[in-house]
């Protein structure tokens, strides 16, 4: 994402999004309370709508149970990369610089987005790139961009005819198949057709342009593509492990009963003396060694707002130990001013304390 633009550019504060220019020269307190501001009001109801349409349009049909819940989760994953952003350009706004905001947060959401897809559908994926490979190589095929949208469609429809993503021959299409075939692959088997001519053959059948993600959606039905999907979105096997680590000692649990005591747990964690919440969270990990508190955001326990206040710092300051979590007891301790030994008995206490407090609801 990093952008860079001419010297002249660089130095015209005019370039910044001016939502954005606050934030350059905010300090502490203030820097998080603008911070919340531009992304409650502004980034958040965007990267939603986005996502939200987008999932709308793949899954409307039959999809995995836990589709349901992406739409929160990809949208906190959406901000926490937003937030770390945003920092960079506080501290070098001219490589960083952010011109549009609301163009800037609409590729954050889509990048999230198709990395989801990448991640748990890689059969419709690779589909996906093969299509968006034919549309923009194929002479008499073509695929534009309006609003924040892909679209798909024959070259002469190119901004000049709307997209349209229900039609009657559409629906006949997804329903029954073997109209279109006999009328437009000449009674062929659509996986023997080469691709783009099935392309050229749909957009003629259905005579207008199409949402890209609601084509690949089509050709994937129409191709009898069905992916197995992979449940590690989120991230590499050592992330998957973080976010199991959250349920495998609780199998005895419904999933909803588990999510309502993590929310639980992460009151009381509130509750704790801040230097316990820092000696807990921050060394935070699992039996692999691998921390724990990056995974509170997508599965919904706690936003990386609620961390920082638990551990009273700015979000600018979260941001910049989010990735070297979980902490060693050493840097723990020389944040807090004491040794690691009292770091160790710290979390002892809090462990102890959360015990007694949670072991009614548990049991």
């Amino acid at each position: 994402m990093k952008k860079r633009e001419t010297a002249t550019q660089q130095d015209d504060p005019s370039a910044i999004d001016n939502r954005l220019r606050p934030l350059l020269t905010a300090d502490g307190e203030q820097y998080d309370v603008l911070l919340q501001e531009v992304i409650e009001k502004h980034a958040d109801p965007l990267i939603r709508k986005i996502i939200g349409a987008k999932l709308q349009v793949f899954f409307n049909d039959q999809h995995d149970p836990s589709d349901s819940d992406a739409v929160a989760d990809l949208s906190q994953e959406a901000i926490v990369k937003l937030i770390a952003y945003l920092r960079m350009s506080r501290e070098n706004h001219t490589d960083y610089n952010i011109k549009a905001f609301d163009e800037f947060v609409a590729k954050v959401a889509f990048n999230v987005y198709n990395k989801y897809l990448r991640g748990k559908y890689p059969q419709r994926h690779k589909l996906k790139r093969q299509l968006y490979y034919l549309l923009r190589s194929r002479e008499t095929l073509a695929l534009w961009k309006e609003s924040y949208d892909w679209i798909a469609g024959l070259l002469q429809w190119k901004r000049v005819r709307q997209a349209q993503n229900h039609s009657s021959a559409l629906d006949e299409l997804t329903e029954d198949e073997w109209n279109f075939v006999k009328s437009k692959l000449n009674g062929q088997a659509i996986a023997r057709v080469p691709l783009d001519q099935m392309l050229i053959g749909l957009f003629e059948w259905i005579d207008h342009p199409l949402e890209f993600d609601l084509l690949v959606k089509t050709v994937s039905h129409l191709l009898k593509i069905k992916d197995q999907p992979n449940q590690n979105v989120f991230g590499d096997d050592n992330d998957a492990k973080a976010g199991n680590a959250l349920v495998v000692e609780s199998s005895d649990l419904t999933r909803v009963h588990l999510h309502g005591v993590l929310i639980r747990l992460w009151i009381e964690i509130k509750d704790l003396p801040i230097k316990q919440r820092w000696a807990l969270l921050c060394n935070l990990r699992d039996k692999q060694g691998v921390g724990l508190i990056n995974e509170l955001p997508p599965c919904g326990i706690a936003s990386p707002l609620e961390i920082a206040r638990a551990l009273e710092i700015t979000l600018e300051e979260l941001g910049q130990l989010w990735k070297q979590f979980p902490l060693r007891d050493a840097e723990i301790g020389k944040r807090l001013g004491i040794d690691s030994q009292k770091v160790v008995n710290l979390r002892k206490s809090a462990r102890e304390r959360l015990a007694r407090r949670m072991g009614n609801l548990i049991g």
